[in-house]
Order: structure tokens, then C-alpha cells, then sequence
């Protein structure tokens, strides 16, 4: 695996190279409708503050309420979570995009601030020539068409219940259930079974028998959180968001007169905590093509070399196997002041026995200059080992475009969904005010 990883970068460089001298490469041609699944009505065009530093971005305040089923209802867990959950009040964050070009070549940081500030992307973009580009750092893999800043979208809610925000948390949490039963049951009960099971999940290094003089609960506890640690690289599979993520890698990309293309090899795609030195890399390809100034169509697939989960985590997922695969399909129409975009995703998370389809259509109809209108619907179905979900979500937004750069809105979204026989429900108004530049 080592070895693969390392030949496809190489193989990319190699092709980037290539590229660069080929005489008659066809020259990169305008075309006004490069931007699919974006909002058209929001100006994104950056301030230039000089001939080199383009700053671009935007700062987002909103209020929220929502009336939500919590991820651990039913379970001991609840009330704890329940005290990082907030239902009601105000959001304020700032997203900005630094570029700086002196050509060929331009850095690109992306960050994000909040209460703190998160750099999200930080890479370096050659520009071979006209059609081919490389990018080499820690660039963003969204493998949905529908974008991933906000204000490139037309809604600020997110677009599937269950993968952006739900499932990893989940999945947690029935690990940690685990973890407490078995400790429980070992320690405060004195059951000897128990410790022995623990020692055969986690070898633990300590004296187990209770019979044993030298047996101590403090020093048997100290060995299971140390087992802990070094299982908790499975638990990095575990994601807040399946659909978006910020990978170091390499990423080449091709722009033509109606078609992009674009392929990249990281460290991961999914993994949180990947080592290339241990065999871990990800691929991601992306292909869009522009059938006219209309209608536009992308196919996306995303594969990382991750192996089955083992420890505790196994015991939640017993069948456990290796590598993820995402396939990615969507196509857009648009017509004056009328858009319309449809999606399809297939997902095997296989180190966590799930298997995921979903869909989403969107509909947004500019009235004027001033309202806009937007429908949205996503439908998630999943097959998991803590039992199957399916969530339905239908989001409505009005958007007022007070001037160019700066947007009203009032969304409204409902979910029904469930996992694992969990009922996941959601209300949720957001009234928020965007500036973007």
C-alpha cells in the first residue's frame, strides 16, 4: 500500500509535467456558466487590495431554534449530551479566503473565524498553462453538488440529517455504552468473566485475577484507558459531516472549453488521524461537464484504503472490513431565474459496516432582483450494525438579496428520520443576514 500511494503521486507530478510541455495543448475557453450547483445571486468576487492579494469571504449572523430528538435519547448518555446541545440563540462566524498570486504560482488559505480561528485549507496552485493546474497542501474533498461555503448556497441549512451531524455521534456513543457495560460489569460487579473479556479485547498488561494479592482496580482501570488511547485510532473513522473534509494531498486539475476534470491523492479522505507510512491514502475524481449554458451534469468518486476496526469498536461492528468507496452523481438545470439540481450518492463505509444512498433535489426560482424562493428536499437511507435509518428532510428558504453582497434569509426545515430505532426528529427556523465579498 506504502508503495502504491507513493507511485500514484509520482505518477501525478509526472503527468503534470508532461502537460506543461506538450506544444498545441488546447487553450482553456470561457465559459459563463462554470459553476455548478452555486447561487448566482450572491457577488463572490473578492476584494483586491493590490495587483497580487485577493481577499474574498464572508461573515455570517443568524439566529436559530430548534426542536430536535437528541442523538443519545433513551440512553444514560442523554443528559450529558444534552448539556453541549443549544436549542435557541445566536450564531456569528467569518469565513476568509486569502489569495496570493504572483504567476504562476498562488497560495490559497482558507480560514474560518468564530471563537477561534481554524485554518481549513492552505495549499499551493500552479498554474501549468491554460487547461492544467496542480495543487499541492490541505485542500478541501466536497463530494456533494451542492456547495460547500455558504454563501455559495441557497440554503444555510445542511442538506442530509443523518450524515452531517447525526451518525458519527451515534456510533460514539454505542462505544461508549459498550466500554461503561464492560467495565461495570467487570469491576463493580468482581465478575472474573468480565475481566477476562476486557484483557481479550483490549490485552491488557495487569494483574486480572481477583484471587490475586497484587490485583488492584486503580491499576486494572489506568490499563483499560491506556488500551483506550491506542484503539481511539478507530474511532477517527467516527465524522461530524460525511460529505465534506479538509485532506493534505496533491490534486491536479483540467479545464477545458465544457469540461472539468480533476484528480487528487491524499492522505485520506475520511480517516482523521491517516498514516501513508502504514499504507493509508485516499483518491478523489471529479468530472463536470457543461452541455450548454443550461444544463450541466458532474460524477465524482472518492476511495480511501482504511482498514476494519478491531478492540472495543468491533464489538459494536462485528463485521467490520476494509476501505470506503463513494460514488457521487448529479446534474443541474437552469433557465433565467429558475434552478433546479438533482443528486445521487452511494456510500460503503465498510470498516463501519454501513452502506449509505441518498438523494437530494433543489429548486430555487429568483422572482426579482430582491426574493427568491427555494425548495429543497434530501432522502438518506442507511444500513448499519446498530440497525437501519432513513431520514426525509424538506427545507423552505426565503431569500432577500438586499443589495449584491449582502442577503436576508428565513429557512424553516422538518426531518423525520430514525437510526437504529432512535427516533431523530428536527424542527429547526434559522433567520440569518450573510455579507459575502
Amino acid at each position: 500500500m506504502k508503495q502504491t500511494s507513493s507511485l500514484l503521486i509520482a505518477l501525478l507530478m509526472v503527468a503534470g509535467s508532461v502537460v506543461a510541455q506538450i506544444q498545441g495543448t488546447p487553450q482553456k475557453i470561457p465559459y459563463s456558466n462554470k459553476s455548478i450547483g452555486y447561487n448566482p445571486n450572491i457577488d463572490r468576487s473578492g476584494i483586491a487590495l493590490g495587483n497580487h492579494f485577493i481577499l474574498n469571504g464572508y461573515a455570517n449572523v443568524e439566529f436559530f431554534s430548534k426542536d430536535e430528538d437528541g442523538v443519545a435519547s433513551g440512553s444514560w448518555m442523554e443528559p450529558l449530551m444534552n448539556m453541549f446541545n443549544k436549542d435557541t440563540g445566536f450564531n456569528a462566524y467569518a469565513d476568509l479566503d486569502s489569495h496570493i498570486k504572483f504567476d504562476p504560482v498562488s497560495l490559497k488559505i482558507h480560514t474560518n473565524v468564530s471563537d477561534a480561528i481554524f485554518v481549513e485549507q492552505l495549499y499551493l496552485d500552479f498554474q501549468v498553462n491554460d487547461v492544467f493546474s496542480l495543487e499541492a497542501g490541505k485542500f478541501v474533498s466536497h463530494r456533494s453538488l451542492i456547495p460547500e461555503e455558504l454563501n455559495e448556497k441557497f440554503f444555510r441549512t445542511s442538506t442530509y440529517h443523518l450524515q452531517q451531524g447525526f451518525l458519527g455521534t451515534k456510533f460514539s456513543i454505542l462505544v461508549m455504552e459498550e466500554l461503561f457495560d464492560l467495565v461495570t460489569d467487570a469491576v463493580t460487579a468482581s465478575d472474573q468473566a468480565a475481566i477476562d473479556n476486557l484483557v481479550s479485547i483490549f490485552g491488557i498488561d495487569a494483574v486480572t485475577d481477583l484471587n490475586d494479592p497484587q490485583f488492584d482496580t486503580n491499576t486494572l482501570m489506568a490499563s483499560v484507558s491506556k488500551a483506550y488511547v491506542e484503539m481511539f485510532s478507530s474511532l477517527m473513522l467516527l465524522r461530524d459531516d460525511y460529505k465534506t473534509s479538509y485532506n493534505k494531498g496533491i490534486r491536479g486539475n483540467v479545464s477545458l472549453s465544457a469540461v472539468d476534470l480533476s484528480f487528487a491523492i491524499t492522505e485520506s479522505i475520511w480517516n482523521q488521524m491517516p498514516d501513508m507510512g502504514d499504507g493509508d491514502f485516499a483518491l478523489d475524481l471529479n468530472a463536470v461537464i457543461y452541455l450548454n449554458p443550461s444544463f450541466a451534469g458532474k460524477i465524482g468518486y472518492a476511495y480511501e484504503s482504511a482498514e476494519s476496526v478491531g478492540s472495543l469498536l468491533g464489538l459494536v461492528i462485528p463485521d467490520s472490513s476494509d476501505d470506503i468507496h463513494h460514488l457521487n452523481t448529479g446534474i443541474e438545470f437552469k433557465n433565467a431565474g429558475f434552478t433546479s439540481a438533482l443528486e445521487y450518492d452511494y456510500m460503503k463505509l465498510n470498516p463501519l459496516d454501513t452502506n449509505i444512498w441518498d438523494l437530494a433535489l433543489l429548486l430555487h426560482y429568483q422572482v426579482n432582483d430582491l426574493f427568491g424562493l427555494g425548495f429543497q428536499y434530501s432522502h438518506e437511507d442507511l444500513e448499519t450494525p446498530m440497525g437501519d435509518g432513513d431520514s426525509d428532510k424538506f427545507s423552505l428558504s426565503l431569500n432577500f438579496n438586499v443589495t449584491d453582497n449582502f442577503l436576508i434569509a428565513l429557512g424553516y426545515s422538518v426531518v423525520d428520520a430514525e437510526i437504529g430505532g432512535v427516533e431523530s426528529d428536527l424542527n429547526e427556523l434559522i433567520v440569518n443576514s450573510l455579507y459575502s465579498f
